[in-house]
């Protein structure tokens, strides 16, 4: 029986290992996946590389140049390998790969076939220098080499670029195999560069297993977990042996010394007590070697009780967030935390309905998002409602399922730097989302991390629901305080209103009273004059006179309510032509010279020449103006100070935007600061109206005082403002009181009926 051959036997069996990765590969969905693509060809040229070490033994290729084929085919196959498997590396960590990259690595790989095959008809021998020559071979491959070499070191500097830019461990982990497929790949091409065909061929296969692992599985067995718990298995291995080892011993010892025909006593005994000590040993050294290597740090029996304690009695939703992240970091040892409620509604549209979640952090460290909408026909949404299981942020970023995911979902997720999401649900209800972001320690989270955050979620699901029940109760006794506030606030401004229109009349008919009954009294007395015949032109004269004035404080007061009712309903209008401020204060103040003389109060009028031009309303303005120097007239003691300023306002952000502000300041009794607004208001008087003396400039004179809101009204219609300023309401100090009056040079045009 012939012996089998042990280069035919590697050849089949590497090639049966490549149509295993390819079946791998072909399992997934090619599609536009180009690193499958170029996996793909790579595994097939494998394949070949395989196949051709079966040439030489196969009589089907007895006219052959074997002796050929059996070096140039490893040879063509390393350069296009190398050329593959950088542009896998670059599409591994997408990078795009250049068109020029493909032209040069044509050009290179049609430059090895001149050198290899020696078109250019070189010697066998080349000379070096004295009795040394070099082999044409070796010569061939010191060309080449450095091009292959380049490459290599192009894709390691590549990965190392990108292992240095990730966070997540699980990308990691995947790095980590790629870097490992890197350096056999670069093994098995610099030993098949050397004519090591076998060894060098293991090796590529070698790097091609770890490849296609990569690309086919998308979450590969991690190296570092893998290389922790052989530790910990060996360790504990090494110390049950030589317990044991020594125990033995000691029985042996024991028997030997104690001479006996029931020596197995002594060896049972022995075991038991190995067994009763070595087994509570053994677990406690697992653990103790569990937590050093993967840094646990918690017993889940214990986090779990600890932290239904912490939230059990806990209403407030802000407490309650606070107490989960901190439990989260404090546990789990992460950089971060957040709590995220999630609330459904749905989008009413024509067609179809579509609903959509909204997603809120309610706590979220600096810079991180607060709210986003996810549809929910989201990946990431349906998963989290249908597997309700935790979602890691590298699932998202890997696998196919959630390619789809929306570009702002996507940012928005991206931006809670998370490597885990927890869902939270209540009653069947997805109600909100545990965030964790990465380990201090830059570990992964294993499946004991995961477990016990599904139960720490399930907890937190009852508590989040009292909470929010609580916050809802809180919500509604809020607004219920908020609505009877503002139920007494109305019933305090009807009272105020009705109060003040009480006012009004008392005022009004006050007023009105007064010139009645002067043209009453006069009447009498002409009627009196003329049936004695007695009366004389110059009391004539004086009973005119009198029943002029009257008639004018009538009409005046009739005037005003007129006034009155065009500011509330609006219709008050203008007659815009260009004004100097100046001419409008002066015909304003010289209205009340008579007064002023009287009560010996001076005033004084600085700033307004300067101003510019506006648009406005001469009648309306000297109203607006006359009726604020009639206030502070009126609420001025005998020989006390008016100052009207005047400035120049402009937009720092438009400078075309300008607007002169009037400052008419006195030295009267004040206003309250909760009178301020109030002073503008229609048929508002402050104090009691029988009190008030009759006359338009007496301290503390009546009137209907309406006023100050009709020159609001006035204002308001030039597109300008008015308020008042003052300490407070003083008889004895007199802290006086300042109008300002805003009206903007050019006046906004009103709206066309």
């Amino acid at each position: 029986m012939p012996a089998l051959d042990p280069v035919l036997i590697f050849a089949i069996a590497t090639s049966i290992i490549y149509i295993l990765l390819l079946g791998a590969v072909f399992r997934r969905t090619i599609g536009g996946d180009r690193s499958l693509l170029i996996l793909t060809v790579v595994l097939i040229l494998g394949l070949s590389w395989s196949l051709s070490l079966t040439f030489p033994r196969l009589a089907l290729f007895s006219g052959i140049r074997i002796e050929t084929l059996k070096y140039r085919i490893p040879f063509y196959h390393i350069i296009t390998l190398t050329l593959l498997f950088y542009a896998l590396t670059r599409s591994f960590t997408r990078r795009q790969i250049p068109w020029w990259f493909w032209a040069l690595g044509l050009a290179w790989l049609v430059l090895t076939v001149i050198i290899y095959e020696n078109v250019l008809g070189t010697p066998e021998e080349w000379w070096l220098g004295g009795n040394r020559t070099l082999p044409r071979s070796m010569g061939n491959t010191l060309i080449i080499g450095p091009v292959w070499a380049f490459l290599v070191i192009s894709g390691y500097v590549i990965l190392v670029r990108e292992y240095k830019q990730l966070t997540s461990p699980l990308h990691k982990n995947r790095f980590r195999y790629w870097m490992l497929g890197q350096t056999l790949m670069a093994i098995g091409g610099g030993l098949a560069l050397f004519n090591q065909r076998i060894v060098g061929g293991t090796a590529f296969l070698l790097a091609n297993v770890a490849v296609t692992y990569v690309l086919t599985t998308y979450r590969p067995f991690d190296l570092r977990e893998g290389a922790g718990r052989f530790s910990v298995f060996l360790i504990n291995t090494v110390l049950a042996v030589g317990i044991y080892s020594v125990g033995f011993w000691a029985a042996s010892w024991l028997v030997h010394l104690y001479y006996t025909t029931n020596a197995w006593l002594i060896w049972a005994g022995m075991g038991v007590v190995l067994t009763l000590l070595v087994s509570p040993l053994l677990m406690r050294t697992h653990r103790w070697l569990t937590d050093m290597i993967f840094g646990s740090g918690y017993d889940a029996r214990d986090a779990v009780r600890e932290y239904s304690a912490s939230i059990n009695n806990i209403l407030s939703l802000e407490q309650l967030t606070n107490v989960i992240t901190g439990f989260m970091q404090d546990t789990f040892q992460v950089k971060h935390s957040q709590l995220v409620l999630v609330n459904f509604e749905e989008v009413k549209a024509s067609d179809p309905p579509q609903g959509y979640y909204l997603l809120k952090v309610v706590a979220s460290g600096e810079g991180l998002p607060t709210v986003a909408i996810m549809a929910d026909d989201s990946p990431v949404g349906e998963y989290l409602r249908n597997a309700r299981i935790p979602l890691t942020q590298y699932e998202i970023d890997v696998l196919p399922r959630f390619r789809e995911t929306a570009g702002p979902e996507r940012t928005w997720l991206a931006g809670l730097s998370a490597d885990v999401y927890v869902p939270i649900f209540s009653k069947g209800q997805w109600v909100g989302l545990l965030a964790l972001g990465a380990k201090t320690s830059g570990e992964r989270f294993y499946d004991n991390d995961l477990a016990l955050l599904s139960t720490i979620a399930d907890q937190t699901a009852v508590a989040l629901e009292n909470a929010r029940l609580f916050d809802d109760l809180r919500q509604r006794n809020e607004e219920n305080e908020h609505l009877n506030l503002e139920l007494t606030e109305a019933y305090q401004e009807l009272e105020r209103l009705d109060q003040a229109k009480s006012n009004f009349l008392n005022i009004a008919s006050h007023e009105l009273r007064t010139p009645l009954t002067q043209v009453r009294g006069y009447t009498d007395m002409l009627n009196e004059s003329i049936s004695e015949k007695n009366i004389t032109p110059e009391t004539a004269g004086i009973m005119a006179q009198g029943l002029r004035k009257a008639t004018l404080r009538l009409e005046s007061i009739v005037d005003i309510m007129f006034d009155v009712s065009r500011v509330e309903t609006g219709t008050l209008e203008l007659d815009l032509v260009p004004l100097g401020m100046a001419s409008v204060l002066q015909l304003a103040t010289d209205a009340w010279q008579d007064a002023l003389r009287r009560r010996k109060i001076s005033v004084n009028i600085v700033g307004v020449d300067n101003l510019p031009t506006i648009q406005g309303d001469l009648q309306r303005l000297k109203q607006a103006f006359s009726n604020v120097i009639q206030n502070a007239i009126k609420y001025t003691p005998n020989g006390g100070h008016i100052q009207i300023s005047g400035y120049l306002l402009t937009n720092p952000e438009n400078p075309e935007e300008q607007a002169v502000e009037i400052i008419i300041a006195d030295t009267g009794i004040g206003i309250e600061p909760a009178e301020l607004e109030r002073i503008f208001d229609a048929f508002y008087g402050a104090g009691d109206p029988n009190l008030h003396s009759t006359g338009d400039f007496k301290f503390k004179g009546g009137g209907p005082g309406l006023g100050l809101t009709i020159t609001r009204g006035i204002i308001d219609a030039h597109g300008g403002r008015v308020w008042a300023e003052s300490p407070g309401y003083d008889e004895t100090h007199y802290p006086g009181s300042k109008f300002h009056i805003l009206i903007p040079v050019n006046p906004p045009t009103p709206p066309l009926a």
